[in-house]
């Protein structure tokens, strides 16, 4: 601040030839009147209103997990972005400009000391004040004393540990990073950002379906659950049990139902899906399991779900999969983590068994 009001007192005394804030805009004296939005403007402005409203929840984020408060806690996301959208209605009804998040005057309210959000009840009514009284000063600045001010706080804002972090992380993050760092380079930073969120959907999509996999799971004797390979083809009168580690939406379904062991010539065999976590995967994984049933009722095959939450159960039963798969093969996951697969199990074998009996009975 003392290099700031000393170098524009410098700069008018010595007569400088310089753009100042004034060749920009003036500074309107008073207080802004209340001006309500032109409802005629709404089409053409939706699309950057979006981007805008993007870029400011973006930037607020990055704010809210890059300043940490004193106890080393971090904001309430949820309430920065309500705080944010009221303050965007109040900017609306005076004619300001879309707000939010602002990286560099969080960067410089901290570089200058600030330790709570107190700071921002203090900068408000000091800019105010600027503002009302002292607007034909702040004109006068010189363009160049901001432009190094922003200059000096945005190179002390850049971590570049945090960005050597992001970096190293994956190929993906690195792309992304990449990516959006040359957008702001030659786009609009709306389009740039809105260019590195389309290539985190896409990457995000794409792994989906391939950072994901099966594992078989088999009974020990001691009664815990060990991995071993998934099943390629499953065998008549045995039970086997497949997991899916990974999200079963979109891509991942389709992954899911190419993974899938083959039924054919396994007649008498049980299926066990162990589904913990998998709450709402989506209508996806649902046609996935449709098919897949059908496929293994025609080779006699049961299919089982185990670890089966309330959301996974209700959407069987809003979609007609419970009635389908037979509420007798749906295990629900209890606080056990691997009660509801342990029973699964122990249930299949004993159906294969009793239909053993039953055929060796008959036989005889």
């Amino acid at each position: 601040a003392v290099a700031l009001v000393a170098i524009s007192v410098l700069a008018h005394v010595l007569n400088v030839d310089a753009a100042r804030v004034s060749d920009v805009g003036a500074i309107p004296p008073g207080l802004p009147s209340l001006v309500l939005p032109s409802l005629s403007s709404l089409g053409s402005m939706l699309v950057p209103a979006v981007a805008v409203s993007l870029i400011g929840l973006i930037q607020t984020a990055g704010v809210s997990k890059n300043t940490p408060n004193t106890d080393g806690s971090y904001p309430d996301m949820s309430r920065d972005f309500t705080g944010q959208g009221f303050a965007n209605v109040a900017a609306a009804v005076i004619g300001g400009v879309p707000v939010g998040g602002s990286v560099s005057s969080t960067a410089l309210n901290v570089q200058a000391g600030a330790r709570s959000r107190l700071a921002n009840f203090v900068v408000g009514p000091v800019i105010l004040t600027l503002v009302l009284l002292l607007s034909a000063q702040v004109e006068a600045i010189p363009m160049s004393v901001l432009a190094s001010l922003l200059v000096i706080v945005g190179v002390r804002a850049i971590g570049v540990d945090a960005i050597a972090g992001v970096w190293r992380s994956s190929q993906q993050s690195a792309a992304i990073l990449a990516t959006t760092f040359v957008g702001t380079l030659v786009m609009p930073i709306q389009y740039a950002v809105l260019l590195g969120i389309a290539l985190a959907v896409v990457m995000r999509l794409y792994a989906q379906g391939v950072e994901v996999r099966s594992i078989g799971i088999e009974l020990a004797e001691d009664g815990r659950l060990i991995e071993v390979p998934a099943p390629g083809q499953l065998t008549p009168d045995t039970v086997s049990v497949i997991e899916w580690l990974g999200s079963l939406t979109f891509a991942g379904a389709q992954a899911f139902e190419a993974a899938l062991p083959d039924p054919g010539g396994a007649t008498g065999a049980i299926l066990v899906f162990r589904v913990r976590g998998q709450e709402g995967p989506g209508s996806t994984f649902i046609e996935v399991l449709r098919r897949y049933h059908e496929i293994a009722r025609r080779n006699g095959v049961t299919v089982v779900l185990a670890g089966v939450g309330p959301d996974l159960r209700a959407q069987l039963e809003r979609t007609g999969m419970l009635r389908t798969l037979g509420r007798e093969n749906i295990f629900p996951a209890t606080q056990i983590i691997t009660d509801a697969t342990v029973q699964a199990i122990v249930e299949s074998r004993h159906r294969i068994a009793t239909a053993d009996r039953r055929r060796a009975d008959g036989a005889g």
